[in-house]
């Protein structure tokens, strides 16, 4: 699949799905860098930040902010290799990704919201 069908596809999704909130971004970066974290390719263990970007489906802004405030945090870590710039997941960003599927499972989506419209 070209590049270019990648994004269309990712943009016409995004428009679909609700808005994310701050919690739920930070847990899709370390979802993402986790992910490179655990494969088995041993070459490709590491994330790249393009890698997140795409995989986020964030601007290019919104992933210098989120990467700034995780670093700050000891959530991610950040490495140069050859040159280039890697990020892991920290054991600190593993216990926040375990704390958060844990109170995602524990809450209930809204499903009826009572009218706010004047009748």
């Amino acid at each position: 699949m070209s590049s270019v069908k990648i994004i269309q596809k990712h943009s016409r999704n995004r428009h679909r799905e609700r808005h994310r909130g701050e919690y739920e971004i930070i847990n899709e970066i370390l979802k993402t860098v986790s992910s490179f974290h655990i494969s088995s390719n041993p070459n490709r263990n590491k994330c790249k930040s393009i890698d997140i970007v795409y995989g986020c489906c964030l601007t290019w802004h919104q992933f210098q902010v989120y990467r700034n405030h995780l670093l700050g945090l000891n959530l991610l870590g950040s490495m140069k290799i050859d040159g280039n710039l890697f990020y892991e997941i920290t054991e600190k960003g593993l216990e926040y990704l375990r704390l958060f599927s844990k109170l995602q499972a524990e809450m209930e989506p809204i499903t009826d919201l009572p009218s706010t419209r004047p009748e």
